[in-house]
C-alpha cells in the first residue's frame, strides 16, 4: 500500500514539472513549425544566448577563424540578412529565402 502511495506521489510531482516548465518555457511548437523558447534571451541575442548582431567580417574578427558563406542560391552573402556572434566565439547566419 504505501509503495503505491509513493509511486502515486512520484507521478504527480513528475507531471507537474512538466507542466510547469511547458507553461513557463512556453511552447515549442507552433502552427507546424519548431519555435525557440525566449527564455532567458535579451532582444538582438538571436539563436545566440548573449549574442550580438555583426557583420560577417565583425564576427571573424571576435571569432578569430574566417567564417566562410555558402555559395548556394538559397544562402549566399546577396541574401544574407544577419549576423551573430556571442563571448564564445559562436557564430550564428540567418539566410532570406523559400524553403524548398
Amino acid at each position: 500500500m504505501r509503495k503505491r502511495r509513493y509511486i502515486g506521489i512520484a507521478v504527480v510531482s513528475g507531471l507537474g514539472l512538466i507542466l510547469t516548465l511547458v507553461a513557463v518555457g512556453g511552447p515549442t511548437f507552433l502552427a507546424g513549425s519548431p519555435q525557440c523558447s525566449t527564455l532567458g534571451r535579451r532582444p538582438g541575442d538571436g539563436p545566440l544566448l548573449g549574442g550580438t548582431t555583426t557583420t560577417v567580417a565583425g564576427a571573424q574578427s571576435v571569432a578569430r577563424f574566417p567564417v566562410p558563406t555558402p555559395d548556394d542560391q538559397a544562402a549566399n552573402p546577396a541574401n544574407l540578412t544577419h549576423t551573430w556572434v556571442d563571448d564564445q566565439r559562436n557564430v550564428a547566419l540567418a539566410f532570406a529565402g523559400e524553403a524548398r
